[in-house]
């Protein structure tokens, strides 16, 4: 899985740093394959916590997005350590799979379904 815009975190940080929203044990691949650092915050839950902030905002709990941003902490940093000729390999490899799934249904098969 690739980090959504989502997972990118608020708009004043580097986009080539995505914070992580997946909280498992693959964020150290995720930072070698994009070739960047991913950061994933101490709550995991951002879902439920975007929605909280809108809520709060929405109340006047919180009085803006700047509140938020500084609620925002980091609970682990995963830099990239592959080096790039491997990185490319695997791009290479992943897009000739993908593009191998392209026209892999044929027109007719909903007729069949039928």
């Amino acid at each position: 899985m690739v980090p959504t815009a989502a997972a990118t975190g608020p708009r004043r940080h580097d986009r080539r740093s995505p914070r992580a929203r997946f909280g498992g044990s693959h964020d150290y691949e995720y930072s070698d394959i994009l070739g960047v650092p991913v950061v994933r915050p101490k709550v995991i839950e951002t879902t439920a916590l975007g929605a909280a902030y809108a809520a709060g905002i929405a109340v006047g709990y919180w009085d803006g997005e700047q509140d938020v941003i500084d609620n925002w902490d980091e609970d682990k940093r995963w830099e990239p350590t592959m080096d790039d000729e491997t990185r490319e390999r695997y791009m290479r490899l992943w897009n000739k799979a993908v593009e191998r799934t392209f026209d892999w249904i044929d027109d007719d098969v909903e007729a069949l379904q039928a």
